[in-house]
């Protein structure tokens, strides 16, 4: 009987909790603490649908687990679109941080070698998903200040294929907006 790990299972142990504390780390860089009935505004975007938008197509995800993390509510949205009314404008720049936002070396090389080692949870969220979810909510949003579309169009040409078309998508659509509410 072996009483000490694999040298691929300490491996992938230790990558994870790298990549955790890292990533726990940065998760509270990103907000100033907005609170919709006593819940942060991390709480509230985690239940966000995303749009993900891509090169090749755009697809929308009420609700999908990814490697043990929930994003989307399966209970129904509508609260966490009031969340969203009632944080207005102060949120968007967490908004845009999730937009731009990637998954770090570290995360990914972490995500291969669990999946690789049959791990089917890991400590972090998926930035594509997340991105998604910030492209709803930019939509969502009821006015956008001319910074945070000059912002937008900005990153519709940033060198990440990702980030450039989701920035192309959320200005598509806010342009679209006052045609189809006439």
């Amino acid at each position: 009987m072996k009483l000490w790990p694999t040298r691929a299972t300490a491996t992938v142990t230790i990558a994870l909790l790298v990549a955790g504390v890292a990533v726990l780390l940065l998760r509270h860089r990103g907000s100033k603490e907005l609170k919709y009935q006593s819940h942060p505004i991390e709480h509230w975007f985690a239940q966000l649908p995303a749009t993900v938008v891509s090169t090749r197509s755009v697809s929308r995800a009420e609700s999908t687990t990814v490697l043990g993390q929930q994003y989307g509510n399966t209970g129904g949205v509508s609260q966490c679109f009031v969340a969203l009314d009632s944080f207005g404008t102060n949120a968007i720049p967490y908004y845009l941080w999730k937009l731009q936002n990637s998954d770090s070396f570290l995360e990914q090389k972490a995500v291969r070698l669990a999946v690789q080692s049959g791990v089917r949870t890991v400590p972090f969220r998926n930035a594509v998903i997340e991105r998604g979810q910030a492209v709803t909510a930019l939509i969502h949003v009821k006015e956008l200040a001319p910074d945070t579309l000059q912002t937008l169009s900005h990153l519709s040409t940033n060198a990440q294929p990702d980030i450039a078309v989701a920035a192309k998508y959320v200005l598509a659509q806010r342009e679209a907006l006052p045609h189809l509410l006439r």
